[in-house]
């Protein structure tokens, strides 16, 4: 019996959980890990390009906004932004509510 097999069985909530885990040979383990380990900062960069691109647009965008358009959630925004701020590619100006975003230094936005 597969997995598929037994989540058609298995109806959630009924107070059951069953964990799968497969034999995954060293080869195929040091691949994924290899797989994982580039594509990582290739996500979080096209994810800060992104980030960059909407407050270009809109200065005064909110990171409610930012994560609602990026599809990460809030923490995953403020997580970003922090690290934006401290590679001193982004500023905040004013207030958080009454503030905007600078951006000061388009290096991620011209390697679109």
């Amino acid at each position: 019996m597969n997995k598929n097999e037994l989540d058609i069985i298995l109806k959630e909530g009924e107070g059951y959980k069953i964990e799968f885990k497969e034999n995954i040979q060293n080869d195929s383990l040091k691949t994924m890990e290899e797989t994982v380990e580039k594509t990582t900062p290739k996500t979080r960069e096209k994810t800060r390009e992104k980030i960059i691109r909407l407050i270009s647009k809109n200065p005064y965008i909110t990171t409610e906004e930012l994560s609602e358009k990026t599809g990460l959630t809030i923490k995953g925004i403020e997580w970003n932004i922090k690290k934006l701020k401290n590679e001193n590619l982004l500023k905040r100006i004013g207030s958080k509510k009454g503030g905007y975003w600078q951006i000061i230094n388009n290096n991620l936005e011209n390697h679109e």
